[in-house]
């Protein structure tokens, strides 16, 4: 249906020129009835009923119109993200066990996406993030020099500063259907570690310098939840 039927449609079915209603349906029955996925024939024997009948299929045209609409968006933002992830895991490099993100790369699939967990498939072993604490952190990301983005099997570490500050993230006790629907990020190490390209101390392609290599599990403090440390950060710049 034409952006220019659906507004004249909308317009004449909150006003009272019944006859022009009538003609419009009856007039563009094959286009209205095609986008809303009922038969030709119907709308135009509709078109000749009663006031009621004609205004019931013009509100019935319009939900289905947006419906449609609704549908539209969604499939084009999961096109999106599918395009960003395919990227993401493309131009990752790995590095001593954990992969080196494209930070911007990163932000654009938490902004894009609609999923609250993004499930990190790191080898086999899932590292469920919320989603909206990487849309909170891109917030102030401009303001924190060198931000660099790599996640192991036990988190999503984000570094700046040259590793002077980080935050790990990780959401520990997901809901289960939270981890059902999440959206999957699968991330496989080469057989071969390929080394982190870099230039004069940069990951390559990035202006994030390469973050130093994360200490092992048992030396990450993991007592603390993910959100007390983001809401760390956030007060220290001022932000609510």
């Amino acid at each position: 249906m034409s952006r220019e039927a659906l507004a004249e449609l909308r317009l004449l079915s909150r006003g009272d020129d019944l006859p022009a209603l009538r003609e419009l349906v009856r007039s563009r029955a094959a286009e209205l009835g095609g986008a809303a996925g009922v038969a030709p024939a119907r709308l135009l024997e509709l078109a000749g009923g009663s006031e009621r009948e004609v205004r019931n299929a013009a509100r019935g045209l319009l939900e289905r119109a947006r419906a449609a609409e609704v549908q539209q968006r969604q499939c084009r933002a999961v096109d999106r993200t599918g395009e960003v992830v395919r990227t993401l895991v493309a131009t990752a490099r790995w590095k001593d066990g954990a992969a080196h993100l494209d930070p911007g790369l990163l932000f654009a699939v938490a902004s894009t996406a609609h999923q609250k967990l993004i499930a990190f498939d790191v080898d086999g072993d899932v590292v469920p993030v919320r989603r909206r604490d990487l849309v909170q952190f891109k917030a102030v990301a401009r303001r924190l020099p060198g931000v660099c983005a790599s996640v192991d099997r036990t988190a999503l570490h984000l570094r700046w500063r040259h590793g002077a500050g980080g935050l790990d993230l990780r959401s520990r006790n997901p809901a289960r259907e939270e981890l059902r629907d999440a959206l999957r990020v699968v991330l496989l190490a080469p057989a071969v570690e390929q080394p982190v390209e870099t230039v004069h101390g940069r990951v390559a392609g990035s202006s994030a310098p390469l973050p130093p290599s994360p200490p092992p599990p048992a030396a990450r403090p993991v007592a603390r939840p993910t959100g007390a440390w983001l809401g760390d950060i956030l007060a220290a710049l001022g932000l609510p």
